[in-house]
C-alpha cells in the first residue's frame, strides 16, 4: 500500500496533528480514496 500525503495541520491538545492521505492503489475494489488521521 502506498499513501500520498495531502497535508497536515495542528488539531489538538499536546502538539497532536492531522494528516490527509490519497490510497494510491488502482485495483478495482470499493474502499474509500481518502484517509485521515
Amino acid at each position: 500500500i502506498t499513501f500520498n500525503c495531502l497535508g497536515s495541520w495542528p488539531g489538538g491538545p499536546q502538539g497532536s496533528r492531522y494528516i490527509a492521505l490519497l490510497d494510491t492503489r488502482d485495483d478495482g475494489e470499493n474502499r474509500p480514496q481518502y484517509r485521515c488521521g
